[in-house]
């Protein structure tokens, strides 16, 4: 829902009221290259009264007008949940490389797709609201999808801004706007400023609260293990997945998902580690000998105290945040349950067959009995009814911090070096892992070239 609409209703904004002035020449006034600062003039002049109740031209009514008067169309978009002087800062540059200024403004569902369930904090309606007040904001339009990228070719502007924390190859836009011969700009950044940042703070202030009255919850951190070899895609955690490394997207997506206290990635490659503070998130540097990812993990926790450990595959860019909660949530309720771990149903026979999918059986309980490469439980009966259901295992892992402390101690077992699947070492030393099965877990499983082709193009997907 964009601003074009009626604000009959009392509603928050300026209702475009240049628009109603336009016969007087007002809108896109050009004197002297002024437009900006004559157009301020005008808007902060009109009475209050006549702020709500007037009616909004469309969208391509206000740039078809913008576009008569040979205004300069500045573009940018974001959350904006909570305004801070970061923001402020990036709203003000943009609106200094041109004449009008269009902010693009995630509704609310399209916060949660990107920022996870428990966000935004602010309605669309209200971050409306907010940043209509800015005197350099001249129009903001709500967007429903993930990425702005239809709204951007229904403006066409002149100039897209973005932060500099943005690549311009990972500009959402940008290939579109130079190819009508516009111009894409990264705007300068307030070092420390940022929404994210803000609310991790709010939250350690209440984990501190909460500690010095007796009562600290339970840290949960992920950790993400990514090592350089490989033998069937050596170096995959640097190939390219979106223009970025696939590491830094599987850590930014872990770090989206918002209620972890820490995101640690463990890497035993200077190239990967560098990929991976380019996230955001911080980097353990380990032995590059350690038998498997969860020796890793053991090996990175040294120092921290966290009690709940989400081992996150480096190879899973697009985990759903409902899914990884749910594994959490089951560990703490049920305190038979050793750690967690994540199931799909999975009825295709073929991918049954594939090694490089690993299949679980659990009890009636929902704990497993065993993990393998082949299909499992074996089918005997060839007239049994089909389809025949499978479980996919999904490679998350949610421990306890006292049995993590534990793995790193027992020896590999002979089960773990037949079918070289390391949560065998669990279950061979008596560990229950409770299975959660999920319809939609945002796997994907990066092995080989061709799952990252697969994977380009579910991002490709999710972002039009």
């Amino acid at each position: 829902m964009g601003l074009g609409r009626s604000r009959a209703h009392g509603e928050c904004g300026r209702g475009d009221r240049r628009w109603k002035e336009r016969n007087g020449g007002r809108l896109g006034a050009r004197t002297s290259g002024t437009f900006g600062r004559v157009e301020r003039r005008e808007r902060l002049s009109v009475p209050e009264n006549e702020r709500v109740g007037t009616s909004s031209p469309s969208l391509e009514e206000w740039v078809a007008d913008c576009r008569s008067r040979q205004a300069r169309i500045v573009f940018t978009n974001g959350c904006f949940d909570i305004l801070h002087a970061g923001h402020i800062f990036l709203l003000r540059q943009a609106r200094s490389h041109g004449d009008v200024l269009v902010v693009g403004l995630n509704s609310d569902e399209s916060v949660r797709k990107n920022k996870g369930p428990s966000r935004p904090i602010n309605s669309a309606e209200d971050r409306k609201c907010i940043l209509e007040a800015l005197r350099f904001v001249d129009r903001v339009e709500i967007f429903e999808e993930r990425t702005p990228l239809n709204l951007i070719r229904r403006i066409r502007p002149d100039v897209l801004v973005k932060g500099a924390d943005y690549r311009k190859e990972e500009i959402v836009g940008a290939r579109e706007v130079e190819g009508w011969g516009g111009k894409v700009v990264r705007g300068k950044l307030l070092p420390g400023r940022s929404t994210t940042d803000m609310l991790q703070a709010a939250s350690e202030n209440r984990t501190d609260r909460a500690s010095e009255n007796g009562k600290r919850s339970e840290r949960v951190v992920a950790v993400i293990p990514a090592r350089f070899a490989s033998k069937r895609f050596p170096g995959k955690m640097l190939a390219p997945l979106g223009g970025k490394p696939l590491i830094r997207v599987v850590a930014e997506n872990v770090k989206r998902m918002g209620f972890f206290d820490d995101v640690i990635v463990a890497v035993d490659d200077e190239k990967i580690a560098k990929a991976a503070k380019e996230a955001g998130v911080k980097v353990c540097m380990t032995r590059d000998d350690l038998p498997s990812g969860t020796d890793r993990i053991a090996s990175a926790l040294r120092g921290t105290d966290a009690s709940i450990v989400v081992n996150v595959q480096g190879d899973e860019p697009f985990l759903k945040r409902e899914a990884v909660e749910k594994v959490i949530e089951e560990l703490r309720k049920d305190s038979r349950a050793d750690m967690g771990t994540l199931a799909e149903r999975l009825e295709d026979e073929e991918l049954a067959r594939n090694p490089n999918i690993t299949k679980v059986v659990m009890d009636e309980k929902g704990f497993a009995l065993y993990f393998s490469r082949v299909p499992i439980p074996y089918r005997r009966d060839r007239e049994a009814p089909r389809p025949r259901v499978y479980y996919k295992h999904v490679g998350l892992y949610v421990f306890r911090r006292s049995v993590l402390e534990e793995f790193s101690r027992w020896k590999v077992g002979r089960l773990e070096r037949e079918e070289k699947l390391e949560q065998l070492r669990f279950l061979e030393q008596g560990k229950r892992i409770k299975v959660v099965v999920c319809e939609e877990t945002g796997a994907l499983g990066i092995d080989l070239p061709e799952d990252l082709a697969r994977a380009e193009k579910e991002m490709k997907k999710e972002n039009e």
